[in-house]
């Protein structure tokens, strides 16, 4: 291997700092897809912790879960911080590395940073690795490479061992209680997901629907020493189901604002699952709890056996297994709360997930169910979605509730029934020579309404395939 430090080794590129230097980020330090192979990462360890044999050297080994790729980054730059900043040199023990490696075969890819470090008062020369399983969907934001930290080690000579784990307690002290993802909602690969300012005057769902929210998921976040001291048991999750349109994602999100910053909020799609695996995802929610894991479309992650034509007992599914020993607590989740929504309940078998100390309460979203969702609820979505609009004289939310009666609407139907009944003004004004202004301070008419009604049925009919209903 070329020992000349002050320019490349093996195609990797060596950095060094100068007294002065500003230390750069060290995600900007690790890009690229070239670089040294395993056996010389070995002989630049060797020689930048002075010693002929890897015999010497004491390996530490942490995992970490990559969507703490920030944290990681946040405690890295403290370390660099605390590395003494060397003049450049070509001597191998002299100046600080950073390097990528590359294994070849394109299992891994690895990212070396080596210093001296100040650490409770002694100066320790060590090696940080961090390497990512090169895997589709794992790859950082910054590349194809890098900037995961899903393996994390430190190389010192073993002289040092004991004082250089202190590496590892700077890092874990940016997990645990400085983690920019904490509190926040993010996706499963740790990017913040914007769920917009939704609260409870947004949405019209029964009554008891907010009261099983409350207690099921954001109390126990939100109120968890509390709970506790009533000798509360800690729900294990809430299943959202039924037909789409009717306010499952929305609820979700107003879960998720309302527990924003007292916990995270996980969102995980079921390709997600099947990329990562159950054990992965649980190994990122405990991490990061208090939190709320959210499985969107949970049926095609617990397909039951009719949907399955009876061919596989999906109790036995090994897939659906590790999942289900996370939920019973076989694994123990920590304070990890699932909330699960899917919009084809026959799908999946809650027979086996939805008992108690599993997924242990329901909401079902059913437009056919007239005592939660009839009149009332019609009315109060009619209220939430024409904010904005004008009605004509006496026209109401509650008259048009009327209006569409026993009809199974979702609240999607009833946001179609006010843009169709806009199109209607719209068309009876002559659209050609109607101003902006006009259609700035357009009036809905009941008639508007009962001809949109009539467009719009044509779509229930098709959607629920029941005349008679009608």
């Amino acid at each position: 291997m070329d020992k000349n430090f002050d320019g490349t080794a093996g195609g990797a590129q060596i950095v060094g700092m100068d007294v002065g230097d500003e230390v750069p980020e060290f995600l900007q330090n690790i890009l690229g897809s070239f670089g040294l192979s395993r056996g010389e990462k070995g002989e630049l360890i060797k020689d930048y912790l002075g010693v002929s044999n890897l015999k010497d050297v004491t390996r530490a080994y942490k995992r970490y879960p990559y969507t703490f790729k920030m944290a990681v980054s946040n405690a890295l730059e403290d370390l660099s911080a605390r590395a003494k900043a060397i003049k450049k040199t070509s001597d191998p023990e002299g100046a600080p590395i950073s390097c990528a490696l590359d294994d070849g075969g394109g299992a891994f890819e690895d990212a070396v940073f080596g210093g001296e470090f100040d650490l409770d008062g002694e100066t320790v020369r060590a090696v940080i690795e961090s390497t990512s399983p090169n895997q589709q969907g794992i790859m950082g934001p910054g590349g194809l490479f890098g900037g995961n930290y899903s393996l994390f080690s430190v190389y010192t000579k073993k002289e040092y061992g004991a004082v250089s784990s202190n590496i590892f307690e700077i890092v874990d002290g940016f997990i645990d209680t400085k983690n920019p993802l904490k509190g926040k909602i993010i996706d499963i690969d740790g990017n913040e997901v914007e769920f917009g300012d939704f609260d409870w005057d947004d949405i019209a769902v029964p009554d008891f629907f907010k009261t099983e929210a409350e207690d099921n998921m954001i109390w126990p976040i939100t109120h968890y020493d509390k709970m506790k001291a009533a000798g509360l048991r800690i729900p294990r999750g809430l299943i959202l189901e039924g037909t789409r349109g009717m306010g499952k994602t929305l609820l979700s999100r107003i879960i998720a604002n309302k527990v924003k910053g007292s916990g995270t909020f996980i969102r995980a799609k079921p390709s997600d699952v099947q990329r990562l695996g159950w054990d992965y995802v649980f190994e990122i929610a405990r991490t990061l709890e208090p939190c709320i894991l959210y499985i969107e479309d949970i049926d095609t992650l617990t397909p039951s056996k009719q949907k399955l034509g009876g061919l596989i007992d999906s109790v036995g599914d090994p897939f659906l297994t590790d999942a289900l020993d996370y939920i019973d607590g076989t694994e123990e989740r920590g304070n990890v709360l699932i909330l699960a929504s899917t919009n084809v309940p026959d799908a999946v078998d809650l027979g086996v997930i939805d008992r108690p100390g599993r997924i242990d309460r329901r909401l079902i979203f059913d437009p056919n169910n007239l005592k939660d969702f009839g009149t009332e609820w019609k009315e109060n979505v009619f209220e939430i979605h024409l904010r904005g609009h004008r009605l004509e004289g006496n026209l109401n939310a509650s008259k048009l509730a009327v209006m569409i009666g026993g009809q199974p609407y979702t609240g999607s139907h009833i946001n179609e029934l006010i843009h169709t009944a806009t199109l209607e003004a719209i068309r009876s004004l002559n659209v050609d020579d109607a101003s902006v202004e006009m259609m700035e301070n357009i009036v809905l008419t009941e008639d508007n309404f009962r001809n949109a009604r009539d467009r719009v049925e044509r779509i229930l009919k098709r959607t629920f395939g029941t005349p008679e209903v009608f």
